[in-house]
Parts: C-alpha cells; sequence; structure tokens
C-alpha cells in the first residue's frame, strides 16, 4: 500500500513540475513558426441583363481589386454586357460605364472572362468580345488566389 502510494506522489510531483511555468527573463527554447496569411480571393459572377446588377458586380471588383486578388465571371444574359456592340450600362451612382469598368479592370490586370457555351449560345465568339476580356478556363476559378475564396452573385 505504501509502494502504491509512493508511486502516485511521485508521478503528481513530475506532473506538477512540467506544468510550472518558465518566468525567467530569457526566451524559452522553443521555434516558433510564423503563419503566413495568404491573400484572399473575390470571385465575382454576373449572369444578368439587370443594370444595377451588372454595375453593382463591376464596381465591387474594382474596389476590392485594390489589396484582394479578383476574378470576374461572365455567363448566362450578362454575355451581353462584354461583347463589341452589346448592352452599355451606366446609371448615377456607380464607378462609370460597364464598358468603362470592364476596361478599368483589364487594365489592372483582373481577369474577365466570359463562359465559352453561353457565347456560343449567343451566337458569338471570342472575336466579338470587348478588348481584354478571356474565355473562361476551369483552371483560372482555382489558380487566381491562394487564400480563401469569397462569392458575390449578380
Amino acid at each position: 500500500m505504501n509502494r502504491i502510494l509512493l508511486t502516485l506522489v511521485a508521478i503528481l510531483v513530475m506532473i506538477s513540475a512540467s506544468c510550472v511555468q518558465n518566468n525567467s527573463d530569457e526566451p524559452a527554447n522553443k521555434q516558433t513558426t510564423k503563419i503566413e496569411k495568404k491573400t484572399d480571393g473575390l470571385f465575382v459572377h454576373i449572369s444578368t441583363n439587370e443594370a444595377r446588377k451588372v454595375l453593382m458586380g463591376l464596381s465591387i471588383a474594382l474596389k476590392m481589386q485594390e489589396g484582394k486578388d479578383v476574378i470576374v465571371f461572365v455567363d448566362a444574359q450578362a454575355i451581353n454586357a462584354i461583347v463589341k456592340g452589346g448592352d452599355e450600362y451606366e446609371m448615377e451612382g456607380y464607378e462609370g460605364s460597364s464598358s468603362g469598368m470592364i476596361q478599368k479592370l483589364v487594365k489592372k490586370g483582373v481577369a474577365v472572362m466570359a463562359c465559352p457555351m453561353c457565347l456560343k449560345s449567343y451566337g458569338k465568339t471570342d472575336a466579338d468580345l470587348l478588348d481584354g476580356i478571356q474565355i473562361a478556363q476551369k483552371e483560372q476559378f482555382f489558380g487566381f488566389t491562394e487564400g480563401r475564396i469569397l462569392t458575390l452573385d449578380y
């Protein structure tokens, strides 16, 4: 019985000794790993021909590209906003016209991409796209940022 009691006391002493904090001014001999924070990305999806939604998506993309990775994907009815001679939108309160914002985004290095199936369904080809618009490639959807991806749909 005494042996068991003595063994338990010894175990408790070892546990409590391992829990004592180092209160000295000298740094502990621990290596710290710096966690690199990756840039998060914004995926803006525009699929409507409703002026406010097209302009809002483009305006948000312009504002967020400063400090974040941004990609704009255009499909469905919004295809007509990214082709030559297509729909042009402009309303007070937004960052400019739809084609003007698209050109700003392209100049700033933001990928503005068209859905190839939607383009074809409207009888258009990549030659009909506004300057700087790309045909969407699946690799671009995940390779544009190393951080998290936030999606906004318009």
